[in-house]
């Protein structure tokens, strides 16, 4: 715990921002999957009728939507990541600049940045791409269900 700890402060600002990703991200989910969980038993219920396609569209549009969304984070984590790491390399060679030294100990504050902004950037990518494939896998079934019932 005490890496994680160590992990958020040395990412400083880009942290927090990824934290806001991350927090953002995972009230999407699980507002999509219960969401899915909820339909799947209420669609079971519902009576055949013509126009099965166009309902369709319309319970389905705000849950492709926040798919999207948690897809769009996966993608902004992993870019603020990597901004994160530009920044704190380029702040290594400033800090050599300034100094006029080479070495380790100048190199390793911004370094440390770096590495602890793309570590963080990549692991709310993942997870948010681990996310984004369960909903999509969800939805999809949902969606294969609901028109199977129709052919019944």
């Amino acid at each position: 715990m005490q890496e994680f700890s160590d992990l958020i402060r040395q990412a400083d600002w880009v942290a927090y921002v990824l934290g806001c990703f991350s927090v953002m991200n995972f009230g999407i989910f699980w507002y999509v999957y219960f969401r899915i969980q909820w339909l799947s038993k209420f669609l079971r219920e519902l009576p055949a009728h013509s126009d099965r396609e166009e309902y369709w569209e319309e319970i389905s549009h705000p849950l492709e939507l926040g798919i999207s969304w948690i897809a769009t984070f996966a993608g902004l984590s992993t870019l603020v990541g990597l901004f994160g790491t530009v920044i704190g390399i380029r702040k290594s060679f400033q800090e050599m600049q300034i100094s006029g030294e080479v070495g380790i100990q100048v190199f390793a504050g911004g370094v440390s940045f770096a590495l602890s902004t793309t570590i963080l950037g990549l692991g709310i990518a993942i997870l948010s791409y681990v996310f984004h494939q369960i909903c999509r896998t969800q939805l999809s079934t949902l969606e294969k269900d609901f028109f199977k019932k129709d052919k019944l």
